[in-house]
Formats: structure tokens, sequence, C-alpha cells
């Protein structure tokens, strides 16, 4: 069974990781740098949260080019999920972390999607339907700034 990941990673200092993986390898990822100001503080690569789009199934592809079209093709499906997860959630969480989502009635047959999210401390926590509202509102974009990163690499 092909597991694929989608993630999003905001850290202490602000910087930003994105990226795709396939059981467990990095295909692409792209990383935004945070406040240089706090290069020198051990725990500013510290994840403030995160959120993961993970898809299971024995038809998914492996390559970069197809999974990155598969999650465009079934975007619709994956944000409607994300969203009724960010009205669940609410205005915040005092739950034990990870949270996880897999109500997905629309997925392709003979795959699973999940959703599994983080908060590091109390504020991230009570944003994290926000920022889950968010990473679905501009999942496409997202997944085309990967695409834009890996045309670059070539």
């Amino acid at each position: 069974m092909t597991e694929i990941t989608f993630y999003r990673q905001v850290r202490r200092d602000g910087g930003i990781r994105m990226g795709l993986e396939a059981d467990g390898e990095s295909l692409i990822e792209d990383f935004q740098e945070g406040n240089p100001d706090l290069q020198d503080d051990p725990l500013a690569s510290a994840l403030e949260w995160y959120v993961d789009v993970r898809c299971f199934g024995d038809g998914l592809p492996d390559d970069t080019n197809s999974i990155h079209q598969w999650l465009m093709d079934h975007s619709v499906v994956i944000c409607e999920g994300m969203n009724r997860f960010a009205r669940e959630v609410g205005p915040g969480t005092d739950d034990a972390f990870p949270l996880k989502w897999s109500d997905f009635p629309n997925a392709p047959p003979g795959t699973r999607i999940e959703v599994v999210c983080s908060a590091v401390n109390r504020v991230s926590a009570q944003r994290l339907s926000d920022i889950l509202m968010e990473f679905s509102d501009r999942f496409t974009d997202h997944l085309a700034e990967l695409a834009h990163l890996k045309a670059l690499m070539r």
C-alpha cells in the first residue's frame, strides 16, 4: 500500500516547510527561512504547528508528477473534509495531540484520506481551526508552488 503525505509546518522562528512524501521518502520540499534574529536560539527550529494530509491505498501513484496530479484531481474531496474537520475543532482544542480526521466519504474507492495536525502551544491550538481552513483554502496554490519549485530544479 502506498502512502502519500502532503505537509505544511510552521516553526517557532516563522520558518515554513512544505513538501510531498511517498512512503516516507521526501519527493520535493520547500523551506522558507524564518526570522534571522532567532538564528542563535536553540529552539528556533521547534515546530509551532503542522498539518499533514495523508492518503493511503494500493492504487496511489508514487512519483512526484503523478502524486501532484492525483492531489489536484481530488482536492475538492480533500478540502471539503478538511473544512469539516476545521469546523469540528471550532475555537480551538485542549485535546491530546496529534488530532486526526478521516471523515472523507467521497474518497476514491480503495483510498483512505486522513488529516493529522498538532499545535505545540496554547495560542497555536486556539488557532488550529483557522490554520486548517487556511491550508484548505490555499491547498491547490500550495501544490502549484511545489510544482513550480520542481520545474525550477530541472
